[in-house]
């Protein structure tokens, strides 16, 4: 019996995730070369046997290979990529699927990386369409390019100053996702007044998921390399709905912070947000 309800919420489940590709809106034209869409030849770069080979600060040479023959013209499709979205059931019924038939069903988080790979190969003009994608009207591509950081952060430095500005973003989820990657970016140059600023701002928040972000991030500085590094890049894979709870948690295990006083990160969490 059980096993019988377990496939019923399997097929439920695989429905369901059909249903939402299928009811997806058409979405930008993709940019074709040698009569293949540009989706083909970067699966075809990312999913090539061996090692990656990836140049300094920037992306696999095949991807490289593969972006010199669409250039920016593929800009605003992998801006469609990197706004990719679905709930978390349907990506792990996505999963499921591809685990059990010869189906290949990207999830979002796949999506994601496609993009990433193919905007650093572009160097500064991946991270200039990064950076004005913070500021896009679509939330879904504001919150993927807040994700993009590591291709945003190839423009000049830019990418961080307008980044900074996603905190006070309309959006709860853009907001608590900016301050979980300017958290990270102070962990790693903890000598940039305005991350640290930004942060200590971000404490009294109206949204949990955001000061519970900004408590682990000013709680994180000071910290070795093994104990930050691995948490604050765990946040960008945590579902929204987990956010809060992981980033409390987290902060109960690695104790007192050497760079700030604790009394105000445990008021993020134990009084009323201010507004």
């Amino acid at each position: 019996m059980k096993k019988r309800a377990a496939w019923i919420l399997l097929l439920a489940m695989i429905l369901s995730a059909l249903a939402w590709v299928s009811l997806r809106p058409p979405g930008v034209k993709q940019p074709v070369y040698d009569g293949k869409p540009l989706s083909y030849w970067l699966d075809q770069a990312l999913n090539r046997p061996g090692p990656r080979l990836i140049s300094t600060g920037s992306a696999p040479v095949e991807v490289q290979a593969v972006m010199r023959n669409f250039g920016t013209n593929a800009i605003p499709w992998l801006m469609q990529e990197v706004s990719a979205h679905e709930p978390d059931f349907v990506s792990s019924a996505k999963s499921k699927i591809n685990r059990l038939t010869k189906m290949h069903l990207l999830t979002a988080a796949g999506h994601h990386e496609r993009a990433q790979w193919a905007l650093r190969a572009l160097g500064e003009a991946g991270g200039l369409a990064v950076t004005r994608g913070l500021t896009n009207s679509d939330k879904w591509i504001r919150l993927g390019c807040v994700n993009q950081f590591s291709a945003g952060t190839m423009y000049s430095g830019m990418y961080v100053s307008v980044l900074l500005g996603r905190l006070k973003d309309p959006d709860a989820e853009v907001r608590a996702r900016a301050t979980s990657v300017i958290a990270i970016i102070n962990y790693l140059n903890s000598t940039d007044k305005h991350t640290t600023s930004a942060l200590t701002e971000a404490l009294h928040d109206s949204n949990g998921s955001v000061r519970a972000m900004a408590a682990l991030g000013l709680a994180c500085v000071g910290k070795p390399q093994q104990v930050g590094v691995p948490i604050l890049f765990d946040c960008l894979t945590i579902s929204q709905a987990n956010l809060e709870s992981f980033a409390s948690n987290a902060l109960k295990s690695i104790g007192p912070t050497t760079a700030t006083n604790l009394s105000p990160l445990r008021a993020a969490f134990e009084e009323p947000p201010n507004k």
